[in-house]
């Protein structure tokens, strides 16, 4: 007999590669149509990484992130298949691949398939510094910085609480609720 599927999945364990992607692996395949996955701590670069997997893929829809926990919702999209590759029809890695002539070859017709981008890539501040084009004046890229930097600290120092980390995802688990 098979396990019931999953309606809700929280990823919170090691934050080292490849582990928080091992639990992932492992779970994917149990959330159902409709269930949510929480992925904490998604400042952390190795989960960053996952994050901005999970925002390209057909499988999931980014509800929300609060703080540093990011929501997703479970999609009617075929499920990915576990034993197989099939690298070239994820999303990510279409967004991602150095040279599109090549998918053009593995995959004809990708580029139809394709969201808009979901942001910017972890490192990227803006659209406009990823490409060199400044968007504002020096002194106010000096300003925004500060304010910026001054933001980042308040900010620290809130989620640094126990409380606040305890509650956040409850919090925004609590919104989603109330939402549906």
């Amino acid at each position: 007999m098979s396990a019931r599927p999953l309606d809700l999945v929280l990823i919170d364990g090691p934050h080292g590669f490849p582990f928080a992607q091992m639990e992932y692996f492992h779970f994917y395949q149990k959330i159902r149509k409709g269930g949510v996955l929480v992925v904490d701590d998604i400042h952390i670069p190795t989960i960053r990484q996952m994050y901005d997997f999970l925002r390209d893929d057909k499988m999931w829809t980014h509800m929300e992130d609060v703080m540093t926990t990011a929501f997703f919702q479970r999609t009617d999209a075929p499920m990915f298949d576990p034993f197989g590759d099939g690298w070239e029809r994820q999303q990510f890695n279409q967004r991602h691949f150095d040279d599109s002539a090549s998918m053009d070859i593995y995959c004809p017709g990708w580029r139809d398939s394709m969201p808009p981008p979901p942001g910017p890539l972890l490192g990227a501040a803006s659209a406009a510094e990823a490409e060199g084009t400044p968007s504002a004046p020096v002194g106010a890229n000096e300003a925004l910085h500060a304010e910026i930097a001054r933001l980042r600290s308040e900010n620290a120092a809130l989620t640094s609480s126990t409380s606040w980390r305890i509650t956040a995802p409850l919090r925004s688990l609590l919104s989603t609720v109330r939402r549906s």
